[in-house]
């Protein structure tokens, strides 16, 4: 899949139970300089639908795309959160990924247009 330019990887999680879409994500394995800005605009993208949040979708899905990233060798990925997302925050730091630093959104990216000003930037180097 390409989005915006950037070759990626795009997965739907299922609950076992239900057999519901429970969210998606992501693997950024391109780069290209129609990214905005590489500051913001993680490797990995992440989201849970409502009915499954709290339940860990995003940390098994970000452990089960580390072979395919070790493959591509973009290891230690990079993950971009919200800091108003505190249970994405929390996801990062379950998996052991470290805080690399808080950004300000560049004025042209998407996320600043939705109304995100900051981003805390986290690097994960799975085992």
């Amino acid at each position: 899949m390409v989005r915006g330019g950037v070759q990626c990887y795009h997965f739907v999680s299922v609950d076992q139970v239900t057999e519901r879409a429970a969210g998606q994500i992501r693997l950024r394995v391109g780069r290209t300089e129609s990214v905005p800005s590489l500051l913001t605009s993680g490797q990995i993208g992440y989201s849970v639908n409502e009915p499954f949040r709290g339940r860990h979708f995003a940390e098994r899905d970000c452990r089960l795309l580390a072979p395919l990233a070790r493959a591509h060798r973009i290891l230690p990925e990079t993950i971009t959160r919200d800091p108003k997302n505190i249970p994405s925050r929390r996801t990062c730091e379950r998996l052991g990924a470290k805080l690399v630093g808080i950004f300000d959104v560049p004025p042209d990216h998407a996320m600043y247009r939705d109304g995100r000003r900051r981003c805390y930037r986290f690097a994960w180097s799975p085992e």
